[in-house]
């Protein structure tokens, strides 16, 4: 019980009958979901320096926001009159099977807003997918051209001067790695 108060206190001031005001803290709620996303948001930015791309660390952010906003709304819309929506597990459950085209039939919307969530979800769910592979399909050949690239011996040399240039190579150490990869040449 004081785990509850302590996480719902909110709630507690908004049934207080005599100041309705309360009620309007109620929507303080909604910081914790911004916190979630600002937090999952810097999560996504570390994998991202570990991927080195920024495209799929912001597709992942858009595609968990429009997940948990369109569960969030089936949620609301259909908890209390949709007997197979009775947690926002079950709401998360359903936004998943139809963000990834699965969709089981084992929830699915019966209130107008439910559908309409439904049909949001579907719509930018496969055009998600769509930017998904357009992206991954993009990595995959400038990956195969930056590795081209690299294993040339003159953008190599290109790079090594870059080095010097900068100081992050003496010149004994230039001149011997600029050696080495000229004799690659002949």
């Amino acid at each position: 019980r004081r785990a509850y108060l302590r996480g719902h206190w909110i709630d507690l001031l908004a049934l207080i009958p005599i100041v309705r005001q309360f009620r309007l803290l109620r929507l303080l709620r909604l910081l914790r979901l911004v916190r979630t996303f600002a937090g999952i948001y810097r999560a996504l930015l570390h994998v991202e320096r570990l991927l080195g791309n920024r495209q799929i660390a912001a597709i992942a952010v858009i595609w968990l926001a429009i997940l948990v906003l369109t569960s969030f709304g089936m949620y609301v819309a259909e908890q209390g009159v949709n007997e197979a929506v009775s947690s926002p597990l079950d709401a998360l459950w359903w936004g998943i099977t139809t963000m990834t085209t699965v969709g089981y039939g084992d929830v699915y919307p019966i209130t107008p807003e439910g559908r309409v969530a439904a049909a949001v979800l579907m719509v930018l769910g496969i055009s998600l997918f769509g930017v998904l592979t357009a992206t991954a399909t993009g990595l995959v050949i400038r990956g195969d051209a930056d590795a081209e690239q690299a294993s040339d011996p003159v953008t190599q040399i290109e790079r090594l001067f870059a080095l010097h240039t900068a100081g992050a190579l003496t010149a004994n150490e230039y001149r011997a790695t600029k050696a080495m990869l000229l004799g690659r040449l002949s």
